[in-house]
């Protein structure tokens, strides 16, 4: 049985990605949600508001976090590359095409945090979901957890100036290191990620992904996909052994 639950999950997981891949979207920074600055020199952050121009549907929208239906909310997942307001080429994908130091899968501990920013489940942490001044100061503590969570940078004075200032603010912010702490006992316990995957960033007429990498949710099936996974596993399981 515990094969055909395996079989299952992986089918289930091949349904849910199939229509996500090749879309065009916009990329906005939104007053309210947005840290330009994280810290010097020039490191800026998440939240980004993500909406889809064309193509198959990029994750879920109208969470508790989102600014509408028609958007999603979101945070970088590289340190070394950027982006800017404007539309993208966009897919869904399990890992990260730039070639960024640090993780390029996404860490259980990066999606259970991105998972409870969009249910807003984070406010019980301490994350200010007004879009205010405070908002702004929680997606920088977000994205400083984020970034370290995926490796992204290490200890002060291994990679220049901007390395330690980055690590002196995370050693600095209260609330990115209850991130971080929150996150890890989620995970110790158990928590799997199952839905949060890399959004891979390109330019519209290009045929590279050189810009940020950033985080979504897939869509899980609705009960008949999750019925026609199964049902897809135990078929596969059965024919091996027969």
């Amino acid at each position: 049985m515990k094969n055909a639950w395996i079989v299952a999950a992986a089918a289930t997981a091949a349904v849910s990605s199939s229509s996500l891949a090749n879309s065009i979207i916009q990329v906005n920074r939104v007053s309210g949600y947005h840290q330009n600055i994280i810290v010097a020199p020039n490191v800026g952050g998440g939240e980004f508001t993500v909406s889809r121009v064309s193509g198959g549907g990029i994750g879920e929208t109208g969470l508790a976090s989102d600014i509408g239906s028609n958007s999603f909310q979101t945070f970088c997942v590289e340190l070394n590359q950027s982006i800017s307001n404007g539309q993208f080429r966009a897919q869904v994908n399990d890992e990260v095409l730039t070639g960024a130091p640090g993780f390029s899968v996404i860490m259980d501990t990066t999606a259970w945090l991105y998972v409870q920013f969009r249910r807003g489940g984070l406010a019980s942490i301490g994350y200010d979901y007004d879009p205010n001044a405070t908002r702004v100061e929680s997606s920088a503590a977000l994205q400083l957890a984020i970034w370290n969570l995926q490796g992204q940078f290490g200890q002060p004075g291994q990679s220049g100036s901007r390395n330690t200032n980055l690590v002196n603010e995370l050693n600095s912010n209260q609330l990115a290191q209850d991130f971080i702490a929150a996150a890890n006992a989620a995970t110790s316990n158990g928590w799997q990620n199952t839905s949060v995957r890399v959004l891979n960033v390109g330019s519209v007429n290009g045929t590279d992904w050189d810009n940020q990498d950033l985080l979504t949710l897939i869509p899980l099936p609705s009960g008949g996909g999750l019925a026609a996974a199964g049902l897809m596993g135990l078929v596969a399981l059965r024919r091996r052994r027969a």
